[in-house]
């Protein structure tokens, strides 16, 4: 169970968070985020963060214009980003729930 409302028809659930790449607005360099409910969510913004740890290399991949990185990083990285993402969207976890600015970091709509 989510903290952020996400409709259950949504094709991107909790257990469906594909990863894309997006611009964040107009005229704004594309990077990777990942679908959630009617929400991207800004990966470069999260890495930027240090909450999946290897920081640097994060950044670096989640920063760039295409996933090729992320993707030669294997199947390891993608499922601890995964997980990682599972747990910040956690209602029991309140490292990203509470932290407004750093919502309005990350967040992007799907509609825009």
């Amino acid at each position: 169970m989510s903290w952020l409302p996400i409709n259950p028809e949504s094709d991107f659930s909790l257990q469906n968070l594909p990863y894309g790449v997006f611009r964040p607005g107009p005229g704004a360099a594309a990077r990777v985020g990942v679908a959630v409910g009617n929400k991207v969510m800004d990966l470069s913004a999260l890495a930027e963060e240090g909450v999946f740890g290897d920081s640097d290399n994060y950044v670096s991949c989640f920063s760039k214009p295409y996933l090729n990185d992320f993707m030669a990083m294997g199947k390891s990285a993608w499922v601890s980003v995964r997980k990682t993402l599972q747990k910040l969207l956690s209602k029991d976890i309140a490292e990203l729930r509470d932290n407004e600015e750093l919502k309005a970091k990350v967040f992007h709509s799907l509609d825009s």
